[in-house]
């Protein structure tokens, strides 16, 4: 399923909306710490410090919705797409944006979900090396590289060297890494999502008896 533009707009506003509460909460709780010396564990109740895993997930989603929205945005083939855009105007630079963009976000996202070791993380990076390797050839064809570490890396000379076609082939509608990576980003946010919305209502409630 490709992601419309309103749904990525949706899962956005889902993750600022997540930092803006973050941001009221170590607020409110500063406050609290200033002026308050009320004991910080309330009878048996252990102290909860989600603050750094919250941040951990925000910055995941974050990552893994920049990554699928360049994947959107290479892989749409409805009319003034990115392609037949470069082929009437004679530029490839937001073709060149966006694949920076996806590199970008291809290696942070991965990033994350190698500093997380849940099981349906380790998946998804499993997934998304596999993608990357199983299309080497064809993303090499365009001057971006999987390295030895499964990260990627992409030459400009060779990119912007390479005909729009060929940038297309391998970036495009019909691309299998950019369909297949796309997928697994918008499952990695949804996840990163899901799981900072619910430590973020456990800190809200127990952060002020934790440490920071």
């Amino acid at each position: 399923m490709r992601i419309t533009s309103g749904m990525l707009s949706s899962y956005t506003n889902r993750i600022n909306a997540l930092a803006y509460s973050r941001k009221s909460i170590k607020t409110q709780n500063a406050n609290r710490s200033r002026t308050s010396s009320a004991t910080r564990v309330a009878g048996n109740r252990q102290p909860v410090n989600n603050s750094t895993a919250v941040d951990k997930y925000i910055k995941l989603g974050k990552d893994a919705e920049s990554l699928r929205s360049s994947t959107n945005t290479l892989g749409y083939a409805g009319k003034n797409n990115i392609f037949e855009n470069a082929r009437n105007t004679g530029s490839k630079d937001a073709i060149l944006s966006q694949a920076k963009q996806m590199v970008s976000g291809y290696n942070s996202t991965m990033s994350g979900i190698k500093d997380d070791n849940s099981s349906l993380n380790r998946v998804y990076r499993q997934l998304m090396e596999n993608a990357a390797v199983e299309n080497s050839e064809s993303l090499a064809s365009v001057g971006i590289t999987v390295n030895k570490d499964k990260t990627l890396s992409i030459d400009e000379d060779r990119f912007k060297s390479a005909s729009v076609d060929d940038i297309e082939a391998a970036l495009g509608n019909g691309s299998r890494f950019t369909s297949r990576v796309g997928s697994m980003a918008e499952n990695v946010s949804k996840n990163a999502i899901s799981t900072a919305t619910n430590l973020n209502s456990a800190y809200s409630m127990y952060g002020s008896y934790g440490s920071y």
